[in-house]
């Protein structure tokens, strides 16, 4: 089976294991095993570094790692995030700047070390720098090219029981959100018909489509429920990820992608 950066096992997009969660009105599908650490991580960015950004945030994605090498993202292991990749957590790319304040880098450093010194190990990794501006940050990330402080993530290879460890440290510390939702449970009834998902068509179950995409870090340009240029070129970027190519990552819609985005069962 392949492995993510971490070493974990990657898992499907239709995996059991994956669930959605709702913290602060945003919504994110991560591993079942990853929830309440997730939860309490997002949370804390959300009061801490800056409150979350729809369409800016989100946890698992089926995509080999850009690193390339033939790895994984973390993400596709289910126990990792990135939260608001336009706002405090945006990346540092080539001759484009971090967005996030000193204070604000501090804020989310700091949810990763208090997570270590509790448990007593290194088990939580954050994309942050390790020095920037001149000042020192707890970051996981060296490479001035290509910080990431949107990005948290586990490190250990065996994710479930570093998350076991860290819930039994967290205790009373994780806070009250609904219940983590089944992918089935999510995608029933949720899309009226695949067969409105047509190319320069204009409807509601695109509007689905079009969140769903978001989510995922593919931006179609609008949430507007229409089917245009920009939509199309999101599509066929995420079926890129899913390892199509030619005619397979038309950006088409179709039940294959469909089913990976969560919008039918």
């Amino acid at each position: 089976m392949p492995q993510t950066l971490s070493g974990q096992q990657v898992v499907e997009d239709n995996s059991p294991n994956l669930v959605w969660i709702t913290v602060h009105g945003i919504r994110f599908k991560v591993h079942k095993d990853y929830v309440k650490v997730a939860t309490y991580i997002i949370d804390r960015w959300h009061r801490e570094v800056e409150p979350l950004k729809n369409g800016q945030c989100w946890g698992y994605s089926y995509r080999p790692a850009r690193q390339g090498g033939g790895r994984w993202s973390d993400h596709s292991g289910g126990f990792s995030l990135d939260l608001n990749s336009n706002g405090a957590g945006s990346m540092l790319w080539g001759a484009s700047s971090l967005k996030a304040t000193d204070a604000q880098l501090v804020a989310a450093g700091k949810i990763k070390t208090d997570i270590n010194k509790m448990v007593g190990k290194d088990l939580v990794g954050w994309g942050g720098p390790k020095a920037h501006r001149g000042k020192n940050f707890p970051g996981d990330y060296g490479n001035p090219g290509s910080f990431d402080p949107m990005h948290y993530f586990i490190k250990a290879a065996d994710a479930s029981a570093a998350c076991r460890l860290i819930e039994s440290k967290l205790g009373g510390g994780i806070p009250s959100t609904p219940a983590p939702v089944t992918q089935a449970a999510a995608a029933a009834g949720k899309l009226s018909s695949i067969a409105n998902l047509k190319f320069g068509a204009t409807h509601a179950d695109i509007k689905l489509m079009q969140e769903a995409l978001k989510a995922r870090g593919f931006d179609p340009g609008g949430v507007d429920g229409g089917y245009g240029e920009k939509t199309k070129a999101a599509v066929a970027a995420y079926q890129r990820s899913l390892g199509f190519s030619g005619a397979d990552a038309d950006g088409l819609i179709g039940n294959g992608s469909a089913r990976k985005l969560g919008l039918i069962a």
